[in-house]
């Protein structure tokens, strides 16, 4: 069946006909909606793709990773992929949203790698301020009420 990201004309039983709409571009939608960590993967590529999922996990804040998958068994769509996958330079700014933005519009290209990063506060560490300071503890005078 086809999904939101199906190319236009991919047709399937869900679309005898072809998908009609532009597909939804999940790279772009996550760095217009402020996500801190973006980043796209592919399926044939497993050890680029753990290593971006790895970074993911440990950027601290929203980590949005989209992965091109293909579906072998009713769409192989790998050699569509694997003729239009390209990584992102090697001297690719991860931290300019504008150039961000602007690759994840390219059409030719199915670009990998990190798009865009940008270390921010995140709640976990911003609410320590609001502790409190914890207080001494005196076990002796602690124990001495049981006595």
């Amino acid at each position: 069946q086809s999904s939101p990201t199906s190319f236009m004309g991919h047709k399937s039983k869900s679309t005898p006909y072809g998908v009609v709409a532009k597909p939804m571009a999940p790279v772009l939608f996550a760095l217009a909606n402020g996500v801190s960590f973006v980043a796209r993967g592919y399926s044939a590529r497993p050890n680029e793709l753990s290593e971006l999922i790895a970074r993911g996990i440990r950027h601290p804040g929203f980590s949005f990773i989209h992965v091109q998958s293909p579906c072998a068994e009713f769409f192989n769509t790998y050699d569509y992929y694997d003729q239009r996958v390209d990584d992102l330079p090697p001297d690719w700014d991860r931290h300019n949203l504008k150039a961000a933005l602007e690759m994840a519009l390219t059409e030719e290209k199915v670009y990998l790698g990190v798009f865009y990063e940008e270390e921010r506060p995140v709640y976990s560490r911003a609410a320590r301020q609001f502790e409190p300071e914890p207080k001494q503890f005196d076990l002796t005078e602690y124990l001495q009420r049981f006595s």
